[in-house]
């Protein structure tokens, strides 16, 4: 907003902006003069000149390279005005000079160049005033002594009069332009409330005012109150507005005779006046700046206790987070380590009973040619002895010889039937298992999902409670697939149980008259990726629940049925092992379909 460099090299370069700066500036000085000498002393001394202010603010804001633009503007107006052509450039100069060095510190030795944001900076600027105006006033009134515009006898009246008139006008007018470009700048909102207390205030300052100046009461200095009340409670630029209400009241009143400071003596009339106006402008600056710090600091503490709080808000979520990703890390660990630990019990009692089992299956057709031939040649044997012994004939009545004949090849066929039924559930759960597949390979999905079928079969037959429950199987063409075959068939597991599960409470709830229906259809999608599509009948799923079920420790079935991590692990070994898609579709009353797709081939580095 101001210049940031403390001392920059001179340079005069009359650009555009520089142009258009003296065309602003010139009608503004010259206004601003003529005004300044319509309340002057029967002497012809003025109280403040406002051009002073308004020089130093040039500089403040717009930098010092436009000391040349103010040199031309101040010559003109004293040209036309009140000097010859010599002295209005001697007093031209002086005036630029005084705006620049005391610019030049302001911006060497306040944060920001805005000298009111803080009280020691208001005071800083308030004492880059009294070293440098003395000099440019002593050279000012020399010049007008020499030129016959003053008297030698009152020299040092005169300089006095030049070095307070001036800095009073810097401390009066720079305040409120600086205060009112900064508004400007930050765009600050008007607040009803503080609208309301200005013009309370304003009302409270113009009546003291009146009554000071205009009634000859001696309370001149109750305007103290009013512009303290500002300080404290208004923004900075409604301050520097009563200030300046406070001094154009006091000036006027002075200026036609009234109030306290109204003497005979011109110049102690206005050494009184200035006084009174600079004491009450300082008073008012150094408070004002001291509270816009307090604000300034409130508003930065605030602005770090939000900051702070968002902070440890954003931790505390990202903790939470951290706190679930490991809970859920730990579940599907412990989760795993069951699996595989049940996949080793199961790959143990597979081995165990098949080496048992093949030896009988193995056996039994040789017992029954056996027993085969023990039949034929007892049958040959009643054929030629029509008379046997008595003993004979009362033992074959006895173990009923002829039943015997008849259902001993049944019962043979129905133990070679049985020991068929454990080698197909032995195969079952050894495919299902893979403990012999540790990396992946490509397999038969089929496969995998028939050896689940075969592990559940006991669960989809018929109960007290519900019918049986069918399964279609709509089976594609499938190639061979890249996969972890034992992860794979646990994600089958899993979405099988649970759409058994959702069939079973259906038909307790009693809510649907379809029969149970499970179907898997399977299919090449893309020519690259495999697509298993396991579709229920069941009571389906409303959206806030189908939103979360892939979510760790979510379930809807009651305690101890259900860990919530089934579906979660299965999605993980879907999406991050395979590097597939897991997706659910589900209405209520009418059922659910999950969609397992998985890549043909992978690379083996991508799977986890």
């Amino acid at each position: 907003m101001f210049p940031t460099s403390a001392f920059p090299k001179v340079r005069f370069r009359f650009d555009r902006t520089l142009l258009i700066g003296f065309f602003i500036l010139l009608p503004i000085h010259f206004s601003l003069a003529k005004l300044a000498t319509a309340f002057t002393f029967p002497d012809g001394s003025t109280a403040i000149w406002p051009s002073s202010g308004v020089f130093l603010a040039t500089m403040l804001l717009f930098g010092r390279r436009f000391w040349i633009v103010l040199l031309l503007c101040d010559f003109i107006t004293n040209r036309l005005l009140f000097f010859n052509t010599p002295a209005s450039f001697v007093v031209a100069s002086l005036n630029a000079i005084d705006s620049t060095i005391i610019s030049t510190l302001v911006v060497r030795f306040i944060p920001l160049h805005y000298p009111f944001n803080r009280a020691q900076d208001a005071i800083k600027f308030i004492a880059f005033l009294l070293p440098v105006i003395p000099f440019t006033s002593l050279v000012g009134i020399a010049t007008q002594c020499i030129i016959g515009m003053s008297t030698w006898n009152n020299f040092w009246l005169l300089w006095l009069g030049w070095y307070v008139s001036t800095a009073v006008s810097m401390l009066i007018i720079t305040p409120a332009l600086l205060a009112y470009f900064q508004r400007f700048c930050t765009r600050q909102q008007f607040q009803r409330t503080l609208i309301a207390e200005f013009v309370l205030v304003l009302v409270l300052l113009v009546g003291i005012g009146c009554a000071a100046f205009w009634s000859n009461n001696p309370v001149e200095y109750l305007m103290v109150l009013p512009l303290l009340w500002s300080a404290f409670r208004l923004q900075q630029w409604q301050t520097t507005l009563l200030i300046i209400v406070m001094v154009i009241i006091a000036i006027i009143g002075t200026s036609k005779g009234f109030g306290s400071f109204a003497k005979d003596s011109v110049g102690t009339s206005l050494l009184l006046l200035q006084s009174f106006m600079s004491a009450l402008t300082i008073a008012t600056l150094i408070l004002s700046a001291a509270m816009q710090e307090n604000r300034t600091s409130a508003s930065q503490l605030e602005q770090a206790k939000n900051e702070l709080e968002h902070r440890v808000e954003q931790r505390t979520v990202e903790l939470k987070q951290t706190l679930q990703e490991l809970q859920a890390m730990q579940a599907q660990l412990v989760h795993k380590e069951k699996m595989s630990s049940l996949g080793q019990l199961v790959a143990g009692v597979a081995h165990e009973i098949n080496n048992p089992v093949n030896f009988i299956h193995g056996n039994l057709a040789h017992v029954q040619e056996y027993t085969q031939n023990l039949l034929a040649f007892v049958a040959l044997h009643e054929q030629y002895n029509s008379n046997p012994a008595p003993e004979i004939l009362a033992a074959a009545e006895d173990m009923d010889l002829e039943f015997l004949q008849e259902d001993l090849p049944k019962m043979l066929s129905s133990m070679k039937s049985g020991t068929e039924r454990i080698r197909q559930i032995v195969l079952s759960l050894r495919n299902f298992s893979r403990m012999d597949e540790a990396e992946f390979k490509a397999v038969d999905i089929h496969s995998g999902i028939d050896s689940t079928l075969m592990i559940l079969q006991h669960r989809l037959k018929a109960t007290s409670e519900r019918p049986e429950i069918e399964v279609i199987k709509d089976y594609g063409i499938l190639p061979l697939v890249e996969c972890y075959a034992g992860q794979l068939n646990q994600v089958f597991m899993n979405i099988l149980v649970n759409a058994i599960d959702a069939l079973e409470e259906g038909n307790v709830k009693q809510i649907k008259d379809e029969p149970n229906r499970i179907t898997i259809r399977t299919d090449v999608v893309d020519a690259a990726w495999v697509e298993v599509a396991i579709a229920d009948n069941g009571i389906g799923m409303p959206s806030n629940i189908q939103q979360r079920i892939f979510d760790p420790f979510f379930t809807t079935k009651p305690i101890g049925k259900g860990t919530g991590m089934g579906m979660s692990i299965s999605y993980q070994i879907v999406t991050e092992n395979h590097n597939g898609q897991l997706k659910c579709y589900s209405t209520p009353n009418q059922g659910t379909e999950f969609i397992i797709q998985v890549p043909l081939q992978q690379q083996a580095h991508s799977l986890v």
